[in-house]
């Protein structure tokens, strides 16, 4: 596979991992889980494609697309809402506990809560816990 983690063939439709990818997947293993739902991605959202390597010269210019019209951006995107899908992961603040509500890496968690809007909650520090019960106990 010249270390490619997977790929998607059209005619006929099919998705091919490595033999890595295929057992991460089996396993349960957040990056072989994202390789299966990436080229998922590319199956039921591309009818076909040529990679960009062995696309003609005049195609070139694809390189050029912004992100969201690129077809790696847009099985990427489909990855992330298959295996985490938003009205659950907002139920989370953690990116840890994304990654192992989800069996995914905790990369692909932390993207999931930014491409999201979803920050953690800011810790309040000891020193104004301490300073808002002083001030609650003088009351």
């Amino acid at each position: 596979m010249d270390g490619a983690e997977g790929y998607t063939e059209f005619d006929p439709p099919r998705i091919v991992l490595s033999e890595s990818s295929y057992q991460a997947a089996c396993r349960y293993q957040g990056r072989g889980r994202w390789t299966a739902a990436h080229e998922l991605g590319h199956l039921v959202l591309h009818k076909s494609a040529v990679p960009l390597d062995r696309a003609p010269i005049r195609y070139s210019k694809m390189k050029e697309l912004p992100s969201y019209a690129s077809a790696e951006w847009q099985a990427n995107a489909f990855a992330a809402g298959f295996l985490m899908p938003d009205w659950l992961v907002r139920d989370f603040v953690d990116a840890s506990e994304i990654a192992d509500f989800f069996s995914v890496s905790r990369s692909a968690a932390k993207h999931r809560l930014a491409n999201l809007g979803i920050s953690k909650p800011h810790a309040v520090p000891p020193q104004v816990v301490a300073s808002i019960n002083a001030w609650k106990e003088r009351k």
